[in-house]
């Protein structure tokens, strides 16, 4: 990863924990750490507002469609970046 997607992830991070009220700090979520499998214990709603939180924060309108990009938050912050990107241009 880039120093712009590291820094995209670790803001994910933030908000994770902030706004899903995880019970564990940022950086206990590892890059590669599967963000809907058991280790977080992700449900449908915190989906739903992980997506509002990508909305508000980046700009970039994500629905279930994208759950592929969900995998871990090095795949989810190249997706952003990469939008993040394409806005710019």
């Amino acid at each position: 990863m880039n120093d712009k997607q590291k820094e995209i992830a670790n803001n994910l991070r933030e908000l994770m924990v902030k706004k899903l009220r995880l019970p564990i700090k940022p950086e206990e979520i590892s890059y590669d750490m599967n963000l809907l499998g058991d280790e977080l214990e992700l449900d449908s709603v915190d989906f739903m507002e992980l997506i509002a939180i990508i909305d508000n924060q980046y700009g970039i309108r994500m629905t279930g469609e994208h759950k592929k990009f969900f995998e871990n938050l090095e795949i989810l912050s190249e997706y952003i970046l990469n939008n993040i990107n394409q806005n710019n241009q």
